[in-house]
């Protein structure tokens, strides 16, 4: 049984100007339906902002911004606390 062979062999790691070995087996359906979920609220997100930005015009956009830094510096607080 050559090294080639080996179950393993799958899973090693490439060398310099290799393509990655394929880790599809590795990714489980809940993670691919929770990728799936956070695509569509960013999708959601940027729909509700071109529409207030249609609506209110740029100010909606400044307010956006603000909400974004907000909630991006609570979601780093969360993630150096430990969540």
């Amino acid at each position: 049984m050559s090294s080639a062979d080996h179950p393993s062999a799958a899973l090693a790691t490439p060398q310099a100007g290799e393509p990655p070995a394929d880790d599809t087996h590795l990714q489980t359906a809940r993670e691919h339906r929770i990728a799936k979920m956070l695509y569509l609220l960013v999708l959601a997100v940027l729909v509700v902002v071109i529409l207030a930005v249609m609506i209110f015009g740029l100010p909606a956009l400044g307010i956006a911004g603000l909400i974004g830094t907000v909630v991006m510096f609570a979601l780093l607080l969360a993630y150096a606390a430990g969540f």
